[in-house]
C-alpha cells in the first residue's frame, strides 16, 4: 500500500512539474543565442530584442511566433553594429527605429525598414560616450549616462538638452543613472548609483530625496504612492535588500514580509510591477518572487518550475505576454498569465 501511495505522489509531482515547464521557454547559446550572458530585453510587436551587456556581443532579434533569431554582431563592418568598446546595456524602440545604448560607445540606431545604421557619439551632441539607459517618450529620446546625468534628444531636429545630476553645486561627481521612471509621459523620478533617487520637476529642476540620498540604487518601482527600491549590502555590491519609502509621510521602512528572501546576505537584483498590487522581485538565490502588497501573498518560481537557474540573474523584463529573465547562462521566457495566476 505504501508503495502505491508513493507511486501516486510521484506521478502527481511529475505531472505538476511538466505543466509548469510548459509555461517556460529557456534559451541558451546552444539554442542559437549569440552569447549566454543576457542583460536586457525589449519587445516590439512579435519581436523581442535581446542585448548581451558590456561583453560586446551585439544583439539578437527573436521572433516570438516562430522562434527565428537574427543576429546583429560586433563583427560587422563599421557603420553597422560595430562597437569599439563596451556592449549593449539597454534597448528601446519607437515606430521607426531600434535604439541601442552602448556602455562606452554612445548609441546605435537601426532603421526597421531599411536596416541602415546610424552611429551617435559625443561629436553628434552626446554629453558622454558612457551611455547607461535610453527611453523613448514621444518625440524625445531620454539618454542616461554612467558619468553625467541625462540628456534629452529631440528626434525630429536632433537637438540635445543636457541635465547634469549632482547633490549640490559643490558636488563635482555626477550621478550614474540606472533608471528613468515616467508617469503619464512625464519624467518623474530617476534612480542612480551612489546618489539615491531624485524627483524631477522640470528640465534642470530636480530634488534629491533626502531619506534615500547617497544610496546605491540597484532598481526601483512606484506602487501605491511608495518607492520600492533595492540596495546592495556591504559584503557584496550586487546583493542587498528591499526598502520602501512613503511619498505621503516621508517615512522609510523595510519590507518585513520578505525577510526570508534575504538569508545569507542574499537580496533583490530587479523589481517590476506586473499588475495592480502585484510586484515581481528577482532574488539572488531564491528565484523569482511574486508578491501581492494587498494580500501579502508570495509565490516563488525556481529551477524546479523550469527556470534556467535559481541564482545569479542579470535582468528582469515584462511585456504584454511574457516575463523575461536574463542569466549569465541564457534566458527564461515565462507566460505572464501563468505567473499572475499560478497557486
Amino acid at each position: 500500500m505504501k508503495k502505491i501511495i508513493f507511486f501516486l505522489i510521484l506521478v502527481i509531482l511529475i505531472i505538476m512539474t511538466g505543466c509548469s515547464k510548459k509555461h517556460i521557454l529557456n534559451l541558451t547559446r546552444k539554442d542559437g543565442l549569440l552569447n549566454d550572458a543576457v542583460y536586457n530585453f525589449k519587445t516590439d510587436g512579435k519581436y523581442t530584442w535581446i542585448g548581451y551587456g558590456m561583453l560586446g556581443f551585439g544583439a539578437t532579434r527573436y521572433d516570438n511566433e516562430t522562434g527565428e533569431m537574427k543576429h546583429y554582431t560586433t563583427l560587422e563592418k563599421p557603420g553597422s553594429f560595430y562597437v569599439n568598446k563596451g556592449g549593449v546595456v539597454d534597448i528601446d524602440t519607437d515606430e521607426n527605429y531600434v535604439w541601442f545604448a552602448i556602455s562606452f560607445g554612445g548609441i546605435r540606431r537601426l532603421d526597421k525598414k531599411t536596416e541602415e545604421w546610424k552611429v551617435i557619439t559625443d561629436r553628434d551632441g552626446l554629453a558622454s560616450m558612457k551611455v547607461s539607459r535610453i527611453r523613448n517618450n514621444g518625440n524625445d529620446l531620454y539618454i542616461g549616462y554612467f558619468d553625467y546625468g541625462y540628456s534629452i534628444l529631440n528626434k525630429n531636429n536632433f537637438i540635445f538638452r543636457h541635465v547634469k545630476i549632482q547633490n549640490s553645486k559643490a558636488d563635482k561627481e555626477s550621478a550614474s543613472l540606472i533608471k528613468f521612471k515616467f508617469i503619464k509621459n512625464n519624467l518623474n523620478y530617476i534612480g542612480t548609483l551612489r546618489k539615491g533617487i531624485f524627483k524631477i520637476f522640470s528640465l534642470n529642476r530636480y530634488e534629491q530625496i533626502k531619506e534615500i540620498e547617497d544610496s546605491d540604487i540597484l532598481d526601483f518601482e512606484l506602487l501605491n504612492n511608495k518607492i520600492i527600491y533595492s540596495i546592495p549590502n556591504k559584503k557584496n555590491f550586487y546583493r542587498g535588500g528591499i526598502m520602501i519609502y512613503s511619498l505621503d509621510d516621508k517615512t522609510l521602512y523595510n519590507l518585513e514580509d520578505l525577510e526570508n528572501i534575504f538569508l545569507d546576505q542574499e537580496g533583490i537584483e530587479a523589481i517590476k510591477v506586473i499588475n495592480g498590487n502585484i510586484i515581481l522581485f528577482l532574488t539572488t538565490k531564491h528565484g523569482l518572487c511574486r508578491y501581492n502588497f494587498e494580500t501579502k501573498d508570495k509565490h516563488f518560481f525556481t529551477h524546479k518550475d523550469g527556470l534556467l537557474k535559481d541564482t545569479h540573474y542579470y535582468s528582469l523584463y515584462v511585456d504584454d505576454k511574457y516575463v523575461w529573465v536574463g542569466f549569465p547562462t541564457g534566458l527564461s521566457r515565462i507566460d505572464k498569465e501563468w505567473v499572475l495566476n499560478v497557486k
